[in-house]
């Protein structure tokens, strides 16, 4: 779970990038009737800026003890649930829950994965995908995913068999999506982690081993280049000159129609060879299993680091990232359950409500009370909100299909109008309806601060409250 001094940390990270927007104003060039490539209007737009201004800013907190010595422990709050925007790919506090939730979720079946490795039948790698950096997001996005797709097909059955690509060795995978501008280039910078597990191992020895060892022998690290291209595996033509390449490597740039050779593969060992002392020192303590499961962290981080963003880059990543499946599983990995918002309540804790100050830039002080106590009727409500909003996306894509996204946006904005109506109406024949119901029982006994929000929910006693925070 996420800290209460780390999400304040996060919060304030967002609420500062949100302020350079008004600033630079990257929308004030946006006409009202643009649509971008994955159906976006400006309103769509400025809502998920607003839900990112707005998340978190009712959080439910769920109270912990820690035992510092035999007479003292210390009250530890985390959080349980909140008003996520789920715009993980640009948003400080949902990147940092989604990737936390991720590692926690994926923690038991790579340790699974790791402890065949350890037995000796299977093996396990970090791959990295890159294609070369490019001007459009949404372009270079596109090429990586066609060409991972490309690659994955090169191990593909073929009739009674399979043919001998790389990627028919991978048993499980597990693979994000990683963007960033090229430190060099200054151009989107998109590339791909992956966590494979296989059954055999993976080719990527690029030069002969012995003829390397006895090159180096004689010439230390300044080998001829003609002398090592002599003693790769493979060689093939690439920007215009022949490269030594290894097998995987050949297989990248067929997949990539020859705009790619870089496909880094490393396996994974207990210990790995070119660690930091530092990093020796930790890995050596864990078990194999943890190792393994540690070093994974790389693949299950963020999608982009969205403090390092421009208002420019955020719109662009917000339109080109939307709709686009940026984290995978295949084989053994497919199907584990969870998602990355997951909320994980104890029925017998303690739990209490922060709001966001948006004037102090701060959460004021918690109220005890839970964010959603779920009646049958509000679970029954948020059913029918989730058929509007899917029946919602099938009119929108249906609008894109036949038309294009030349001149929709108005149609598009209409039908989104129509939608947001048709659910307040849903949600406020609800709150009318507990409303109601809370009347006629008396509300001597109900949370201020989650009634503001208009969820009328029951509440701690004030005799807890007193006991708490006192």
């Amino acid at each position: 779970m996420l800290s209460i001094k780390k999400l304040i940390s996060l919060k304030k990270r967002s609420q500062f990038m949100l302020s350079h927007i008004p600033i630079d104003d990257p929308l004030d060039i946006v006409s009202r009737e643009y649509v971008s490539e994955t159906g976006l209007t400006k309103s769509d737009i400025i809502d998920k800026i607003d839900k990112i201004k707005s998340c978190c800013s009712v959080v439910e907190l769920q109270a912990s003890y820690n035992t510092i010595d035999e007479h003292t422990s210390e009250q530890v709050l985390q959080v349980s649930n909140a008003n996520f925007c789920k715009q993980h790919a640009v948003c400080p506090v949902c990147a940092d829950r989604s990737q936390n939730r991720r590692r926690a979720r994926y923690n038991e079946p790579i340790k699974e994965q790791a402890s065949r490795v350890r037995e000796g039948q299977r093996y396990a790698y970090i791959v990295t995908y890159t294609v070369t950096d490019g001007n459009s997001l949404s372009e270079r996005l596109r090429h990586l995913k066609q060409s991972r797709l490309a690659w994955r097909k090169m191990g593909q059955k073929r009739k009674d068999k399979r043919s001998n690509g790389e990627a028919a060795k991978i048993k499980a995978g597990l693979s994000t999506i990683e963007i960033k501008r090229g430190r060099d280039s200054g151009l989107w910078h998109v590339h791909a982690h992956e966590l494979l597990f296989t059954d055999k191992q993976l080719d990527y020895q690029v030069y002969d081993p012995e003829i390397k060892k006895e090159l180096y022998k004689k010439f230390g690290s300044t080998i001829p280049k003609d002398m090592l291209t002599a003693a790769a595996m493979e060689t093939a033509e690439f920007q215009g000159e022949q490269v030594a390449i290894s097998k995987i490597s050949k297989e990248w740039l067929i997949a990539t129609s020859g705009d790619s050779i870089s496909i880094s593969v490393e396996p994974l060992q207990h210990v790995p060879r070119n660690a930091s002392p530092k990093r020796k020192r930790k890995l050596s303590l864990m078990s194999f299993e943890q190792s393994i499961a540690f070093q994974a962290k790389e693949v299950l981080k963020y999608i982009t680091d969205p403090v390092d963003n421009s208002p420019d880059d955020m719109l662009e990543i917000i339109t080109d990232t939307y709709n686009k499946r940026m984290v995978a599983t295949y084989g053994e990995f497919r199907g584990v359950p969870g998602d990355d918002y997951e909320i994980q309540n104890k029925e017998d804790s303690e739990n209490y409500v922060v709001v966001w100050d948006q004037g102090n830039d701060d959460y004021k002080s918690p109220v005890p009370g839970r964010y959603k106590d779920f009646a049958q009727e509000e679970t029954d409500t948020r059913k029918e909100v989730a058929k509007l909003l899917g029946q919602y996306r099938r009119e929108r894509r249906a609008i894109i299909l036949q038309n294009g996204i030349q001149g929709i946006a108005h149609q598009l904005d209409m039908l989104k109008l129509s939608f947001k109506e048709n659910v307040n109406k849903i949600w406020q024949f609800y709150r009318n309806k507990v409303r109601r119901e809370r009347n006629s029982q008396g509300c001597d006994n109900y949370n201020p601060v989650l009634a503001m929000q208009e969820l009328y929910i029951q509440a701690t006693s004030e005799e807890l409250w007193t006991a708490a925070f006192s």
